[in-house]
C-alpha cells in the first residue's frame, strides 16, 4: 500500500472532467476483469469517477500477462484556497485475495501435518522419499 498527495493549481470541476475523460466508467466487482479484453474503447484505465473521489485500476488486455490487475489506485478530493489537493492511496492486492493465501496455508499446512503423523512409524528415508516425489 503506496499513500500519495498531489496539490495542483486547477478547479476541481475541471479535474474531474479530464479523469473522466482518460477513465471507462465501469465497475470494479470480483468479475469484471473478464469484460475488459472485449471492450471497444481505447481508455487504458476503468473505474469510478466523482466530485468526492475516484477509484481506478488498470484494464486488462488480451495475452498481458505483466500487467498487476489486482492493482488499484483510491483518492478523494479537496479544492482549498483555489488549489486541489487530491490524496489517494495505492493498493496492490485486493482484500479478498487474502482469504485465499490464508486457506490454501491452512490446508497444505493440515495435509503435511496428517501425512507426517500417519507415516510417523515409517524410516525416515522412505517417508522423505514419498515426501520428494509428492512434490515432483
Amino acid at each position: 500500500m503506496d499513500n500519495l498527495n498531489v496539490e495542483l493549481n486547477i478547479s476541481k470541476l475541471e479535474f474531474v472532467k479530464a479523469l473522466r475523460n482518460h477513465i471507462e466508467i465501469s465497475d470494479l466487482g470480483i468479475f469484471s476483469d473478464f469484460s475488459d479484453i472485449f471492450s471497444s474503447t481505447k481508455k487504458e484505465f476503468k473505474g469510478k469517477v466523482d466530485n468526492k473521489g475516484f477509484i481506478i485500476k488498470r484494464k486488462r488486455r488480451f495475452l498481458d500477462s505483466k500487467r498487476n490487475s489486482t492493482a488499484k489506485a483510491l483518492g478523494s478530493f479537496k479544492e482549498i484556497e483555489n488549489k486541489l489537493i487530491i490524496n489517494s492511496e495505492i493498493k496492490g492486492i485486493n482484500n479478498k485475495m487474502y482469504f485465499f493465501i490464508v486457506s490454501a496455508i491452512m490446508f497444505y499446512s493440515v495435509f503435511i501435518s496428517v501425512f507426517f503423523l500417519k507415516f510417523s512409524e515409517m524410516k525416515v528415508e522412505l517417508l522423505l522419499s514419498l515426501y520428494y516425489f509428492m512434490l515432483v
